[in-house]
C-alpha cells in the first residue's frame, strides 16, 4: 500500500473521516472504526470493528504539510515498526487467530508494543525515584562516558540537573542513592 494525499490542510477529524472512506467490505459487512487516537502527530491508531465486533488494530502513518496531508494505512498483520499504539486498544481486540505470516507478525508486533510500554513505565518510575543528592549514570548521552556518575543537584518536572547538564528522563540508565541527605549537600 502506498501513501494517500489530500490537497486540503487536515485536522484529526478530517483524518478519521478520510480513512473510513478507504475501507469497503465486498460481503456487505458493516465496518466501523472506534477509539481513534493520534499519537505525536505521526501515528493514527484505531480499532476496526466488523458488525460491531473488534477485529484488528489499524494504523496510519500520517504526514501533515502546510497545503496537504497524507496517510499510509496498514493493519497490525503488516507488523508495523511503530510501537506507540495505546495499550487500551490492544486490550480491546481478541488474540490474533491463524498461523500465517501476517498473524505471526501481528503477534510479534503486539509483544513489541507491550515491551515498549513496559520499558517506558520502568523509565518513568526510575526518574520519579531520583532525588537531589543521588547519583545517576546516563545512557545514549553524547560526550559523557557511559561509566561516569553525575550527582543530581536539582529535579524539575521532566528533567534533572546533574554535573552542569540538564538531563531528560530517557537518558537516565541507573540511580545510586545518596549516602547523605539532600539537606547536607552544601557542606
Amino acid at each position: 500500500m502506498g501513501w494517500y494525499y489530500t490537497l486540503a490542510p487536515g485536522k484529526h477529524r478530517d483524518l478519521d473521516a478520510e480513512v473510513m472512506k478507504g475501507y469497503t467490505q465486498p460481503d456487505g459487512a458493516v465496518v466501523t472504526f472506534t477509539d481513534c487516537r493520534l499519537v505525536g502527530f505521526r501515528s493514527h491508531w484505531h480499532v476496526m470493528r466488523r458488525d460491531g465486533v473488534p477485529v484488528v488494530i489499524m494504523h496510519e502513518m500520517v504526514e501533515f504539510r502546510p497545503t496537504e496531508w497524507g496517510y499510509k494505512p496498514m493493519d497490525e498483520t503488516f507488523g508495523p515498526v511503530n510501537v506507540d499504539c495505546p495499550l487500551a486498544l490492544l486490550d480491546m481486540v481478541p488474540p490474533v487467530p491463524g498461523d500465517g505470516q501476517g498473524a505471526q507478525w501481528a503477534r510479534e508486533w503486539r509483544a513489541r508494543v507491550r515491551a515498549h510500554h513496559a520499558a517506558r513505565a520502568a523509565q518513568t518510575a526510575l526518574f520519579r525515584s531520583v532525588q537531589p543528592g543521588d547519583e545517576i549514570r546516563l545512557q545514549h548521552a553524547r560526550g559523557i562516558a557511559p561509566d561516569r556518575w553525575l550527582r543530581v543537584s536539582a529535579k524539575g518536572r521532566g528533567s534533572v540537573s546533574a554535573g552542569g547538564w540538564k538531563v531528560g528522563k530517557r537518558f537516565i540508565a541507573e540511580v545510586r542513592r545518596a549516602a547523605i541527605g539532600p539537606a547536607n549537600l552544601s557542606g
